[in-house]
């Protein structure tokens, strides 16, 4: 069996709809997109495939035959917090002779950052109120991953912006077929194949989901290897007593929404000039970023 490479890349942004594009460019039957989405290969600090070539070239065996194979990252656009992804995937496509293209999906930058903050509350053991976790000094991701001009520059200052494709969540939401055939166009596949009729979104959040309670520590120690070592000798009546202990049950809060809004709308107002520039266009369908 022959090696399948990678020859495109959707690469963020983060919370911007980049599993519904995902699975919508499955649909085509000349692209192979990964069973597998987020590998983060090209990033250090990203374990959700075994570091070799080997591993990361399983995840396309399955695509052979197709003329389009991809995978999706988000981890690729996380300056600065994870560096040198362009740089690495260039190496990678120098070695065996790839020209790749790259889909850039972006939303409201305020409305990421909200979404991005109740992902990590229901993720990653995040405990801060979300007005002060997006005021925090130091390093921010929730305003650094909405800084599209910065995430974007790397890719085409290497690949060129003709091999890069950048579109915003609400254009695909709101016209979803259009924007696939669009897409299709640009990447050389038949634009005019059929599509289901009730094409929606995936990956969406819940309304309620459990968070962490505090800082999480005893969160952290029910996910530490130790405790997974000695959970079979726990008694359940205990283990039960620890899960009610470390988390609770909480709800999407949007009461403090427009307080957000105002305290992010000057930061991101600032951001969005070069990215207009770069990309000579404006962007109406991102009402939180409007006059009032």
């Amino acid at each position: 069996m022959s090696k399948v490479y990678p020859n495109l890349f959707i690469i963020g942004a983060m919370k911007s709809g980049t599993t519904s594009l995902h699975e919508y460019l499955n649909l085509h039957p000349d692209i192979y997109m990964s069973d597998m989405k987020e590998p983060g290969y090209f990033v250090d600090g990203v374990n959700n495939i075994p570091d070799n070539p080997e591993a990361y070239l399983d995840l396309f065996v399955k695509g052979e035959g197709k003329k389009i194979v991809g995978e999706s990252s988000t981890h690729y656009t996380k300056l600065p917090t994870l560096k040198n992804a362009p740089e690495r995937i260039k190496v990678f496509c120098d070695e065996v002779n790839i020209n790749p293209k790259f889909i850039y999906l972006m939303r409201d930058p305020i409305k990421r950052a909200i979404s991005h903050y109740w992902h990590d509350v229901r993720k990653e053991g995040q405990y801060l109120s979300i007005l002060d976790a997006l005021k925090r000094t130091d390093r921010n991701e929730y305003i650094d991953f909405s800084d599209y001009a910065m995430q974007l520059s790397p890719y085409f200052e290497i690949f060129g912006k003709e091999n890069v494709l950048v579109l915003t969540f609400e254009e695909m939401i709101s016209n979803t077929e259009n924007t696939l055939r669009q897409i299709f166009g640009w990447l050389g596949v038949d634009e005019m194949i059929e599509l289901p009729k009730d094409i929606g979104a995936h990956n969406t959040m819940p309304a309620q989901f459990n968070k962490v309670r505090g800082r999480g520590l005893l969160h952290k120690m029910r996910n530490h290897p130790l405790w997974n070592a000695i959970s079979p000798l726990v008694p359940k009546t205990f283990k039960k007593k620890a899960i009610s202990m470390s988390v609770k049950q909480v709800t999407v809060d949007a009461s403090h929404d427009e307080s957000i809004r105002t305290y992010l709308k000057p930061i991101f107002l600032e951001k969005i000039l070069p990215l207009e520039q770069m990309l000579g266009r404006k962007f109406p369908e991102w009402g939180s970023l409007r006059s009032d």
